[in-house]
């Protein structure tokens, strides 16, 4: 999609990295939608901040975490890649992480979102 707008490989992974820091990393207050939220036995545990409605998203972290085993990256990383696809697709999170769950998406090393 970036790329057919003319844009490079350079500054598409540019923009990436800079949102990825915004809102995984960003200042808390003003930034961020991403909040780690302690550990339990089973490891780390976060959750999203459905800025629009003012709410907490947890839903898509299972699915992220099969994205992270796919392409042995971050779950921070993979719940991007999650959102990113259903943005690019126009479909719901919800559509997408099912996709996952049933199989019929399998995320690679090679994709862009």
């Amino acid at each position: 999609m970036f790329l057919d707008a003319g844009h490079s490989p350079k500054e598409i992974s540019a923009k990436i990295d800079a949102a990825f820091q915004q809102l995984f990393h960003g200042d808390p207050e003003t930034q961020t939608v991403y909040y780690p939220a302690g550990r339990n036995a089973n490891g780390a545990m976060a959750y999203l901040a459905d800025i629009n409605n003012k709410d907490v998203r947890s839903e898509g972290m299972s699915y992220g975490m099969m994205i992270a085993v796919q392409l042995d990256v971050s779950i921070t990383e993979s719940i991007i890649r999650l959102r990113a696809r259903a943005f690019q697709t126009d479909r719901s999170i919800d559509e997408v992480a099912a996709d996952v769950v049933g199989r019929r998406l399998r995320f690679t090393a090679t994709d862009i979102a």
